[in-house]
């Protein structure tokens, strides 16, 4: 929702999932490249952040953890990159202004989300798209192991983000959800561009989570025990 919403302001780059193994391939035909390899990975870089800088000069990315696990690899076979340290691989390919917005979120509601989405293939709703069928119970496994997942990836990041003491954005997933618009001015003011006259972003995407959600919170609670740093209505640190 608010990479979509960047995206759409014409100033805040392209912003799209560019760095990741499994949607590289898809990206790389956008560019009409071959799915980009370890062998000539420079190429598809170089084009990625063509492609994702819009005419102002300002490119946009959208990083999970996987995404930055693979793109530090990538670039460590790179000869321009293979002499710096994993933090120094990771923000290098993006010049020296780089600024980093870290959306927070609950790590147990993150991982329902990511569950429904791999059982239902939807991984994003359109305004007035129609409801896929939804799981009939909770797969406490699955969501035990993506939930524990989404905690490590943040403490992962969190180590990144002091390592790196670049400048951080912090925004929680309830605030964009809530106000689309402030949030994009909190970003466009935090990236130091200007945003044109009147601008207005409709939002292209609407939150999945739903009562099902909240029933499922409960359920998964209940067989484990739950988790003291998701209570609901928290932000995980």
């Amino acid at each position: 929702m608010l990479a979509d919403a960047l995206s759409g302001t014409g100033v805040l780059g392209n912003v799209h999932e560019y760095f990741w193994r499994l949607v590289e391939p898809m990206h790389a035909a956008e560019l009409g490249l071959e799915a980009p390899a370890d062998a000539g990975y420079a190429t598809y870089l170089e084009a990625a952040l063509r492609y994702g800088t819009t005419p102002n000069g300002v490119f946009g990315a959208k990083l999970f953890w996987a995404h930055a696990v693979d793109l530090v690899r990538r670039t460590g076979l790179m000869p321009e990159y293979a002499g710096l340290g994993a933090l120094e691989r990771l923000w290098a390919p993006f010049g020296d202004d780089v600024r980093l917005v870290f959306l927070r979120r609950n790590c147990l509601r993150s991982a329902l989300s990511l569950w429904r989405a791999e059982v239902t293939q939807e991984w994003g709703r359109r305004p007035g798209a129609s409801l896929p069928q939804p799981p009939a119970t909770v797969d406490v496994r699955r969501v035990s192991e993506l939930h524990a997942g989404t905690h490590a990836a943040d403490v992962g990041w969190r180590a990144v983000l002091e390592g790196s003491a670049l400048p951080v954005l912090e925004m929680a997933y309830g605030t964009v959800v809530a106000d689309l618009n402030a949030a994009v001015r909190d970003v466009a003011q935090f990236a130091g561009v200007e945003l044109p006259m009147g601008l207005h972003v409709d939002a292209s995407y609407v939150r999945q989570a739903d009562e099902l959600t909240d029933r499922f919170e409960t359920m998964w609670a209940e067989a484990t025990g739950g988790c003291a740093d998701c209570t609901p209505g928290a932000q995980c640190r």
